[in-house]
């Protein structure tokens, strides 16, 4: 059975060493979304990219440094939206993008 409803694509940008009580970023983001009851997040590590200061970075030269880019993205229903928007954003530093697009979500039973 297929179920259709509309969402919202929340995609956060964050570096492999962003830290958040002396933890990755990214695991304390995963962990908050879980503890929220968000049905699935994926994240992504970047093989190269830039931020705000235009400094690439790649994992030829970075892979000790852990500097590479990270993607963590959420799936979500609309009215779900704010209140993961809210709990996250205050571990995230600045510098750091959060994105939101609207999508149609289509789900498989």
């Amino acid at each position: 059975m297929e179920n259709n409803y509309k969402g919202k694509l929340i995609k956060v940008f964050i570096e492999g060493n962003d830290k958040y009580n002396n933890k990755p970023l990214y695991e304390g983001i995963i962990n908050k979304l879980k503890d929220l009851g968000v049905s699935g997040a994926t994240i992504i590590r970047g093989i190269e990219g830039f931020g705000e200061d235009k400094k690439v970075h790649t994992d030829l030269l970075e892979v000790l440094s852990r500097k590479l880019p990270i993607l963590i993205e959420v799936a979500a229903k609309e009215e779900n939206v704010d209140l993961i928007i809210s709990s996250i954003s205050p571990m995230i530093k600045s510098g750091k993008i959060v994105v939101v697009n609207d999508i149609d979500i289509l789900s498989f039973e």
